[in-house]
């Protein structure tokens, strides 16, 4: 009787190693599980940010391209325009050709010679004054 309740005991102690074994893997599981689920969690957040950025930032040299040919096509239509009020249309007939083209480059030479005299003239005021501001200072 003694004997057969130790058997029940040890039977018991056993049954409660094993039950709290298998207590202890299935956490180990289930923590082990969290992490993998916190983990794909930041590894979705991470590729969301990713995207985000990656869309914002071709947004952004879309806008960036867009703005520059905007300002070059401004330009050109601005140099168009004042090319228009200088040099006349193209004649249709071949032999009015040489004539154009002479006329064309009389145009550039003026327009050449105006923005030489132009910038002369700047850079003569530009020295008179700075000589004059000098000359207030005592030096």
């Amino acid at each position: 009787m003694e004997l057969e309740r130790q058997r029940n005991e040890a039977k018991e102690k056993e049954r409660k190693k094993e039950r709290e074994l298998r207590q202890k893997n299935w956490m180990q599981k289930r923590r082990k599980m969290a992490q993998t689920d916190r983990l794909a969690a930041q590894r979705l957040d991470f590729e969301k940010d990713k995207l985000k950025t990656e869309s914002k930032l071709r947004k952004e040299e879309i806008d960036v391209k867009e703005k520059a040919q905007n300002d070059e096509m401004k330009l050109i239509r601005r140099y168009d325009d004042a090319l228009a009020q200088v040099i006349s249309m193209q004649p249709d007939e071949i032999t009015d050709l040489p004539a154009y083209f002479r006329s064309v480059e009389e145009q550039f030479l003026k327009t050449e010679c105006s923005i030489q005299m132009s910038c002369t003239f700047n850079l003569q005021v530009f020295v008179y004054k700075s000589t004059y501001s000098l000359q207030s200072f005592g030096a």
